[in-house]
């Protein structure tokens, strides 16, 4: 591009000094040629831009693709966890039943869940980092994408950090009182109940965080056309 703008103001140049041309034969060419210049830069420019951005479209597709399998794995897991989670629940809430006070502990189980959920979130950190996040053209997508990273997937950790913490105190006061019938024993009922209902606040949190998941990929499949 500089050869041709260079070849273009020399013929300017030329045209200017030829004794040859009239004045306004002078100004025709050198009119010309200006406009040669600036269609050529224009249209330089606009084919740049046109590659420029359809490059970033191409990067944000695969993007989406790997965020989308991402997110399918995401709630594979979820979805095995929760179901642990509603067995938990079950478990104990059937254990404080004061149905249950009058029988033996032996006779009843108290499940756990002492695993935390840690999403797959490699493609979207380092999309993130490249500060490439603005070529999803799609603004709401991107701002789902952006809520279900920061905001949603952070404020579920913290209750699934907590509630394992519940859990594992439990656990613990189980293997102290040792043979003891602790179903009957105050402090292990109190225990229970807080982690009964910091579960429940968990089951709860991983069924908005799921529904907010499946909106994403069902977005982004209409996105991306697969």
């Amino acid at each position: 591009m500089q050869d041709e703008i260079l070849k273009h103001t020399e013929k300017i140049y030329k045209t200017v000094k030829n004794p040859k041309h009239s004045f306004g034969e002078k100004v025709k060419e050198i009119l010309i040629e200006i406009f040669i210049i600036v269609f050529a830069v224009t249209l330089s420019i606009w084919l740049h831009s046109w590659s420029e951005h359809n490059h970033q479209r191409k990067e944000a597709h695969e993007f989406l693709k790997d965020i989308k399998a991402d997110i399918a794995k995401d709630l594979e897991s979820m979805q095995a966890k929760k179901t642990g989670l509603d067995s938990v629940f079950k478990s104990g809430v059937h254990m404080l039943d004061t149905s249950a006070l009058n029988a033996s502990s032996s006779n009843f189980s108290l499940n756990f869940g002492l695993t935390t959920f840690k999403a797959n979130d490699g493609n979207y950190q380092g999309f993130k980092s490249s500060g490439k996040i603005g070529f999803i053209e799609n603004k709401e997508l991107k701002k789902r994408i952006l809520a279900y990273y920061e905001n949603e997937l952070p404020g579920l950790y913290d209750v699934d950090k907590y509630q394992y913490a519940k859990q594992l105190e439990v656990w613990e006061l189980i293997n102290s009182l040792g043979g003891k019938k602790f179903m009957k024993d105050d402090s292990f009922r109190a225990k229970l109940t807080v982690d009964m209902q910091i579960t429940d606040a968990l089951i709860r949190s991983y069924n908005e965080v799921i529904e907010r998941a499946t909106e994403i990929n069902r977005e982004i499949e209409r996105e991306i056309g697969e």
